[in-house]
């Protein structure tokens, strides 16, 4: 029983911790886009 507790308490902060990252280059692109006049192309070249 502890054991599948600690399974689905370490799959629920792995999914928390890549939702949070997934939002944070998110929110870096949108301020690339938006503050720094970056095209979606850039951001391609830039990130690959």
């Amino acid at each position: 029983m502890k054991k599948s507790i600690i399974i689905i308490a370490t799959i629920s902060i792995t999914i928390t911790t890549v939702l949070l990252a997934n939002a944070y280059l998110t929110d870096i692109d949108n301020e690339l886009l938006t503050d720094y006049n970056y095209t979606e192309e850039d951001l391609f070249e830039l990130f690959v």
